[in-house]
């Protein structure tokens, strides 16, 4: 009895064993599959961050050579803007020194001496302007003026140019002339107008310009709209940087250095404001800015 016993259990004993043992190699096997899945996707994952990685790496080194060409291309341009009313200056300088010069041609001479140094002084105020805004030193120096005087003043000086240019220069005020008192930087708005100004008389040959602004609850939104060249649509993520222009070109159509907008922008940001525009290739731009009314 003890032996058919002792046998019946060793059976049991075998079998629950071996039942045991498949058990265990299952899970084993369900195990060794999770870490093969855990793996796969672990490996998935990190090439899929490797190859993100790797395209933030392209993008930037494309954005720095990018950067490096623009700054080549300005540095290029600077100096030819810097060179030419340099010239002007010491060429009208020495050829008026000339004794048998007529008046009136002595005159002309020294005319264009004094126009070559404002364009000369006009470079290196703008070089200054942005060295301080990239710096963050530049200083806001808040006074109350009449903004309805600031743009008489502006249509006064740019009308004259444009009525010989065949361009209409039209100008509107939406506040009566007692009431429009603005507390900002007179300097940094008039500024900030004059680019804007002298980019729309440059890349306007027919049609018009108009400047002015309107009251918007607690702002004072500025415009100025021209019928000139336009800005190309793959161009607009680019118009407000540093060392950017639309023509890059060594045989391009118009001068300038390429500081004008973005130094106003960084000049509408300091003043609390927004700067944006509107443009189509061929049929014109229109600017906008706001400044906050305090």
């Amino acid at each position: 009895m003890f032996c058919i016993t002792n046998g019946i259990n060793f059976n049991i004993l075998l079998l629950f064993g071996t039942d045991l043992f498949s058990e265990s190699a299952r899970i084993s096997g369900v195990i060794s599959a999770g870490i093969i899945v855990g793996l796969i996707i672990f490996v998935f994952v990190l090439i899929r961050k490797l190859k993100a990685k790797s395209q933030e790496l392209k993008k930037a080194l494309d954005k720095a050579k990018e950067s490096d060409q623009l700054k080549s291309v300005f540095l290029r341009n600077l100096s030819h803007e810097i060179r030419t009313p340099l010239n002007g200056i010491s060429g009208f300088s020495l050829l008026i020194q000339d004794e048998e010069l007529d008046s009136e041609t002595r005159i002309r001479y020294t005319d264009l001496i004094i126009s070559s140094g404002r364009q000369l002084m006009a470079v290196v105020d703008n070089i200054l302007a942005v060295s301080l805004l990239e710096t963050r030193q530049e200083k806001i120096n808040i006074s109350t003026f009449n903004i309805n005087d600031l743009l008489d003043d502006l249509y006064s000086v740019y009308n004259k140019s444009l009525d010989e240019k065949g361009v209409e220069f039209t100008l509107h005020k939406d506040i009566e002339h007692k009431q429009a008192l603005l507390n900002t930087d007179h300097i940094k708005l008039d500024q900030i107008l004059s680019n804007l100004l002298s980019n729309a008389v440059k890349f306007t040959a027919h049609g018009f310009i108009e400047m002015g602004y309107k009251a918007k609850h607690n702002l004072l939104e500025f415009y100025i709209k021209d019928t000139g060249i336009g800005i190309d649509n793959t161009q607009r993520d680019k118009i407000f940087l540093i060392f950017s222009q639309e023509d890059n070109s060594s045989s391009r159509r118009y001068e300038g250095a390429g500081l004008g907008l973005s130094i106003s922008k960084g000049y509408v940001e300091l003043l609390g404001g927004e700067m944006y525009f509107e443009s189509e290739k061929g049929k014109g731009s229109e600017f906008y800015f706001t400044i906050p009314l305090k």
